[in-house]
């Protein structure tokens, strides 16, 4: 009983502690930050004000910092929206 608790606990641990390790050393781009759960899609300037649908799943990765949005579609530069 001891050891298949063990054996839980570790296999809950672990995984936990290696995305920490993995997330700790992800770079993002200038004016971008790792965020843990955002939807799929960033609007760039060319479809911010369009009624473009985005999937709300929750993804991890690097997002534009707040107050701010992709330049263009497949770029990682983000700028202040009034520049668009």
């Amino acid at each position: 009983m001891k050891f298949t608790t063990v054996i839980l606990i570790m296999a809950i641990v672990l995984p936990c502690l290696f995305y920490k390790e993995m997330e700790a050393n992800v770079v993002c781009p200038p004016g971008q930050s790792f965020q843990h759960c955002l939807p799929a899609c960033q609007r760039p300037c060319e479809t911010r004000k369009k009624g473009v649908l985005c999937d709300k799943k929750c993804n991890r990765g690097c997002y534009c910092v707040p107050g701010t949005v992709l330049k263009s579609k497949g770029s990682s530069e983000c700028v202040n929206p009034s520049k668009c």
